[in-house]
């Protein structure tokens, strides 16, 4: 199953609808979904709709993890610094850039790297 659990709508800091939000879950195959506005919930009735006409729930995820959270009484995840941040990979990505600023790697595109993959 693939899920996104924590994502944001124009109802707050996002950069689509509710509707498109939804749209676009189900086309990048997810099949649950949870919308997660900033101190609004003025999107659900849109996503809610637009989720019966694609077949998909967008309140299940909150629905499982209410349930979770109210039966064990504790919040069922770990809560953690997000690890781009970390000191490990903020060393690790002055390292690259060193080893771009002497030359000793080859800058490639995209296009160069997906040419690169499809042989």
């Amino acid at each position: 199953m693939r899920a996104d659990l924590h994502l944001h709508s124009l109802c707050s800091d996002g950069k689509y609808a509710p509707s498109e939000v939804a749209a676009l879950c189900k086309e990048a195959g997810l099949s649950l979904f949870s919308l997660t506005d900033h101190d609004s919930v003025d999107g659900l009735a849109e996503g809610e709709e637009t989720c019966k006409e694609l077949g998909m729930s967008m309140s299940t995820a909150f629905t499982i993890f209410a349930k979770k959270v109210t039966r064990e009484q504790r919040i069922p995840v770990e809560v953690s610094v997000d690890p781009f941040y970390s000191e490990s990979n903020f060393r690790h990505l002055r390292e690259s850039l060193d080893q771009l600023h002497r030359g000793d790697v080859v800058p490639k595109t995209m296009e160069e790297l997906e040419a690169m993959e499809n042989g």
